[in-house]
């Protein structure tokens, strides 16, 4: 349920962001549905080593998509906004490591029993994702990104 909920939601800011720029193509949308197999994986587990396994896969997509839109944003920005997107992502990466690290301490086999894991999995893939969409859709107001 959590997990269409974020759908629904990406999808509609995504339309949102078409109304804007209608000519240009819908890279939110592209990544939603790259990224579908692999929540449909974490849909089907219901913890332990096999959610580790499937939210494991879906994190590593995600660093991926993360990561290649990050350059091509990079590529596409004027020096100046270059260094303040590369400011914002050490920052957020910051960001990310303490909200993980909290997660772990918060989320355990004791607080949370057999599904601790899929807590923390979906966590964690709901953080990195959004960073992603919140990329992206830098992404698709920038002339010239291309990835």
């Amino acid at each position: 349920m959590k997990h269409l909920l974020l759908v629904l939601i990406s999808i509609f800011c995504s339309e949102l962001s078409s109304v804007d720029n209608p000519g240009a193509p819908d890279l939110v949308g592209a990544l939603e549905v790259r990224a579908q197999p692999f929540e449909k994986q974490t849909e089907q587990v219901s913890g332990g080593a096999a959610a580790s396994t499937a939210f494991g896969k879906f994190e590593t997509f995600l660093d991926t998509e993360l990561n290649k839109v990050h350059r091509a944003l990079i590529r596409s920005l004027p020096k100046p906004e270059q260094e303040k997107l590369k400011n914002a992502q050490r920052h957020w990466i910051q960001f990310r490591d303490a909200e993980f690290d909290f997660m772990k301490s918060r989320w355990t086999s004791q607080t949370s029993g057999s599904s601790w894991t899929l807590h923390i999995g979906s966590g964690r893939t709901g953080f990195i994702k959004r960073r992603a969409i919140e990329l992206t859709r830098y992404c698709e107001q920038t002339d010239g990104c291309k990835f």
